[in-house]
């Protein structure tokens, strides 16, 4: 005996179920184009701060860089000035979103082409930046804005090469499990809900 249980709710709720599947299967298709897009505004953010800060805009500016601060230790001697005003990032954090933004459109160019980079690989990107940033922490020595610049693009490259590779398969799926059960919805014979 089959249990009905489960079909009345299905029916009940379908229109507010199918259109948050339409918005699942929006966001599964575009979703590169949302992380390019929170990529660019993380990167260029520490650019525009200080320029909104030589502009008079001090008190906004401020409480953006102080919401940076959550991010970012913001030392000014490791810190990079621009129009006269410190950045909202240190520079080892400007050049792992930099990076990141840079990875990000990248991948959107050559996504069909590229295979995720292996756990192992990562770590040997990442090992550079951890050395660095370790031996300095510890007080061995101290490192130099073009090696923090090198070591975050670095480690930056490295976690877009390994992670948005799986993100796309992820999302992948995603789209087709929707699509499936779209395609289950025409054939008993409701409007596309794709339409």
């Amino acid at each position: 005996m089959a249990d009905s249980s489960h079909s009345l709710p299905q029916v009940k709720h379908e229109p507010l179920i199918i259109r948050i599947d339409r918005h699942i299967y929006r966001f599964a298709r575009h979703w590169l184009l949302a992380f390019n897009l929170v990529a660019f505004f993380l990167a260029s953010m520490p650019f525009i701060i200080p320029f909104m800060a030589s502009q008079g805009f001090t008190g906004f500016a401020a409480w953006l860089h102080t919401s940076f601060g959550l991010m970012c230790h913001q030392m000014p001697e490791r810190s990079f000035t621009l129009f006269g005003e410190q950045m909202a990032l240190c520079h080892r954090m400007t050049a792992i979103y930099v990076a990141s933004f840079v990875g990000g459109i990248g991948y959107a160019i050559v996504r069909d082409r590229l295979p995720p980079l292996s756990f192992r690989a990562l770590a040997i990107m990442a090992t550079p930046m951890a050395i660095d940033g370790f031996t300095q922490l510890f007080g061995l020595r101290e490192s130099v804005w073009e090696l923090r610049l090198i070591t975050g693009s670095l480690f930056a490259l490295g976690v877009m090469w390994f992670s948005l590779p799986r993100l796309e398969q992820g999302f992948g799926e995603i789209k087709t499990v929707v699509e499936t059960r779209f395609k289950r919805l025409v054939r008993e014979g409701r409007s596309n809900p794709l339409s």
